[in-house]
């Protein structure tokens, strides 16, 4: 499974919730990272900790971060890190490169499959760098996919990527897999590609040709299932998610709809809020 987004649309705090749903179904997981540290990675799970396990979304990223905590949420914190010490911390394991060489990440994986019995392996990010050449750039995506495509079948585990969308596509209201580009080599591979963006605000404006019409599902007195308007808050609190690939289910390109996500980006995590029904167009600016 590919996810993919664009800057600060949440990709990785998506890949992040990902993690911990299937860390919470017994799964155990190994993480190569050629972007960020571990820190990050370990305050982003510590916030869904606290969010998901302590129902607290007052101490988030930012505080965590600065230190800056009384009393009683340095209880808080305690009562979070004795969740993840207990239920998650021997789950998950954390490899970090200095750059996109996928080698090494391909030794520590077979590692922690073969001697530690992981079953699940994240890598992220695929890089395509489009500043440079690039037709050469993404020859090297579609090879390092392939090779994980190749660990994923070989060891018989989940195999989780991230990648960064072409910016040049950006403003593209219904995303399918032509957001990436030689988007036919490299989603071949794939089992699903998940897409997500930003919700912009014209797409909540029930007079603009570009309203997306969010819905949720609702039985009426018939028992039969009727779509029931939904009416979002804050513009900057939602995403939107397409199933771009999906070998085992429908994709948003076959349904027309894609899943609308709440965001508390403070505490990097998301929420199931509605379905909708994005118009295809491209915003300019």
């Amino acid at each position: 499974t590919m996810i993919g987004g664009y800057s600060s649309t949440g990709k990785s705090t998506l890949l992040s919730n990902i993690v911990m749903a299937l860390v919470y179904r017994g799964e155990k997981i190994i993480i190569g990272s050629n972007e960020q540290q571990i820190k990050p990675f370990k305050i982003q799970f510590l916030c869904w900790v606290l969010a998901n396990r302590l129902g607290n979304y007052k101490i988030n990223k930012k505080k965590l971060l600065s230190g800056d905590l009384n009393d009683d949420e340095f209880k808080i914190i305690k009562k979070a890190q004795e969740i993840w010490n207990r239920d998650y911390k021997d789950c998950i394991k954390f490899v970090k490169m200095v750059d996109a060489d996928i080698s090494v990440f391909k030794k520590k994986v077979r590692h922690a499959v073969l001697k530690e019995g992981y079953t699940v392996a994240v890598y992220d990010t695929l890089k395509a760098d489009l500043s440079g050449e690039a037709n050469n750039l993404w020859i090297k995506v579609l090879s390092d996919s392939r090779e994980l495509d190749k660990m994923a079948k070989q060891y018989n585990i989940i195999m989780l990527a991230s990648i960064q969308l072409a910016m040049n596509t950006s403003g593209t209201l219904f995303l399918d897999a032509s957001v990436l580009s030689m988007s036919k080599q490299v989603v071949e591979v794939l089992e699903n590609l998940i897409l997500i963006r930003n919700v912009y605000e014209t797409e909540f404006d029930e007079k603009s040709k570009w309203y997306c019409r969010p819905f949720k599902w609702k039985k009426n007195d018939d028992d039969k299932w009727v779509e029931e308007k939904y009416v979002p808050g804050n513009i900057g609190n939602y995403r939107m998610l397409f199933v771009a690939k999906c070998r085992n289910g429908e994709n948003s390109t076959s349904s027309g709809q894609a899943q609308l996500l709440s965001f508390n980006g403070s505490m990097g995590v998301f929420g199931e809020a509605a379905l909708c029904k994005p118009q295809y167009g491209k915003l300019q600016g």
